[in-house]
């Protein structure tokens, strides 16, 4: 794995959920090994479930979202559920803007309170 960005597994719960948190910036550099660890915990540890946490990311680009949406899809294919989970800002600005949340398992974008409130005056 690239130096930016790391990539630990849980092991897979009795219910096969699988968790996998990543650490660090998710670019470039490390998009294509990212996607192959996830596409290859997806099919060979028996999981159903795919949690990738992404909550310690502090940047994602557009090629690295790519690379997670190819994840997902190899994960489809064996029969897993890959969702995001716990977004940090970047992530969660990167994946509304894309309109990938529903991809991803993610709640759609809501407007912000305050700005909501000053719309409704």
């Amino acid at each position: 794995m690239s130096s930016n960005t790391i990539v630990a597994y849980e092991d897979v719960t009795t219910d096969g959920l699988l968790t996998a948190v990543l650490e660090g910036d998710l670019d470039l550099d490390s998009a294509d090994e990212v996607r192959d660890s996830l596409a290859a915990a997806a099919t060979g540890t028996g999981c159903r479930y795919l949690h990738v946490d992404v909550g310690r990311l502090g940047f994602i680009d557009s090629y690295a979202l790519g690379a997670l949406v190819s994840a997902r899809n190899s994960a489809a294919a064996a029969g897993v559920t890959l969702t995001l989970t716990n977004a940090s800002s970047p992530v969660r600005k990167a994946v509304q803007v894309t309109g990938l949340a529903h991809v991803f398992g993610m709640p759609a974008e809501t407007e912000p309170a305050e700005k909501a409130g000053r719309s409704a005056e």
